[in-house]
């Protein structure tokens, strides 16, 4: 089956399994959409995550921007390049 993004879906090496409990309305709406599309509820959530992260996996919360804004989580290809130290950054005057 094609994702998405044009990948193949299926079990990885890069994969594991979430399970989560949602309110029945969003599960119906995840199962027509799923059904229509002929993939399963699961395939569906996992592609609406997916989502998510490519278009930068925003906060979902304010309690989750405050821990993005002060660099926690991710984005975890953008964590703070280590700076160059030289001797006189070490001594003292």
């Amino acid at each position: 089956m094609i994702d998405y993004f044009g990948g193949v879906m299926g079990k990885s090496s890069h994969s594991d399994v979430l399970s989560v409990q949602c309110r029945k309305v969003l599960i119906a709406k995840i199962s027509a959409r799923a059904s229509a599309l002929n993939m399963s509820k699961s395939k569906f959530a996992a592609l609406i995550l997916e989502k998510w992260d490519a278009e930068g996996a925003k906060p979902i919360s304010p309690a989750d921007s405050a821990m993005v804004a002060i660099g926690g989580f991710y984005p975890a290809n953008k964590k703070t390049k280590p700076t160059d130290k030289t001797d006189s950054d070490e001594k003292t005057p």
